[in-house]
């Protein structure tokens, strides 16, 4: 058994193998392990425990797929929203923590210029007021916020942007941790 097992693994690391033995010797127990047999069952397991083990490798090789799939997925869709849109990131005190290239493209900060900065770096000083207390108490409610915003960059041309801050959740106490922000360059 751990012979074909071998070969199997020279051709393929990731199918799955059920190894169905009388064999309890350690030893081969440790070279199935080495050569990532999914399960290891005694000869006379139920045709139940079987099943299971069939359905468990089935379903774990299909969601290793599908997470793949979306991770790649995920990739196309950054690298999309990249070319278009001005996206950072910031800390719940709203400083900076991220920004793609576009953002530096539009803004004329470096990424080291903006890290670190509130966006108020871009935000031009007479932008609407209401636009920005709605902002801010959406940000403070833990609500998304979209609106139309007036910027400034660094080499002092105006520019807007179509603005959508999104809270991100912890997971573990669903407190916000951070911010993204997505613009894209609107005209007035």
């Amino acid at each position: 058994g751990i012979e074909i097992i071998r070969e199997i693994r020279n051709e393929d690391f990731e199918i799955p193998i059920i190894l169905l033995t009388n064999n309890t010797d350690n030893e081969k127990l440790l070279e199935a392990i080495k050569y990532k047999v999914t399960d290891y069952l005694p000869q006379k397991s139920s045709k139940k425990t079987l099943i299971d083990s069939i359905q468990k490798a089935s379903r774990t090789r299909h969601h290793d797929k599908f997470i793949e799939n979306i991770e790649d997925d995920l990739k196309e869709l950054i690298n999309a929203i990249n070319d278009v849109a001005l996206v950072s990131k910031t800390d719940i005190e709203g400083n900076i923590t991220f920004v793609n290239k576009y953002f530096c493209e539009i803004s004329g900060y470096t990424e080291e210029e903006a890290i670190g900065q509130n966006h108020t770096l871009i935000r031009a000083k007479d932008a609407s007021k209401d636009q920005v207390n709605s902002l801010t108490n959406a940000i403070r409610l833990g609500k998304v916020w979209e609106g139309k915003m007036k910027y400034i960059s660094k080499t002092k041309e105006i520019f807007f942007g179509y603005l959508t801050i999104i809270p991100i959740y912890n997971p573990l106490d669903n407190s916000i941790k951070e911010y993204i922000q997505k613009n894209y360059n609107t005209s007035e």
